[in-house]
């Protein structure tokens, strides 16, 4: 696996506490290949914020850039395949 050549720069000061919190709440990439994050993942992405039902078209949309980042970890080597392709599609609005 490559690391970013950032990597060890620390965030800058104003940053840190979001960083924190960002880097303790996140889950790795490879937390994708379990099928049940996966479809927390495709579940929540066809709500808005304020709970209510997304839009069709932004559902797509928004499985769309799924797809794509999964498509990038598969390229970065912290996936092995796509897990998109093993899932039913939620239906969406």
């Amino acid at each position: 696996m490559k690391v970013s050549k950032n990597a060890e720069i620390d965030p800058p000061e104003e940053l840190e506490d979001a960083y924190g919190w960002i880097s303790k709440k996140s889950l790795l990439v490879s937390s994708l290949e379990a099928p049940k994050v996966l479809r927390d993942v495709q579940y929540r992405i066809s709500f808005k914020l304020d709970g209510t039902p997304a839009a069709g078209e932004t559902y797509r949309r928004r499985r769309r850039a799924l797809n794509t980042a999964v498509e990038y970890a598969i390229e970065r080597k912290l996936l092995t395949e796509n897990p998109l392709a093993a899932l039913k599609k939620v239906k969406s609005s």
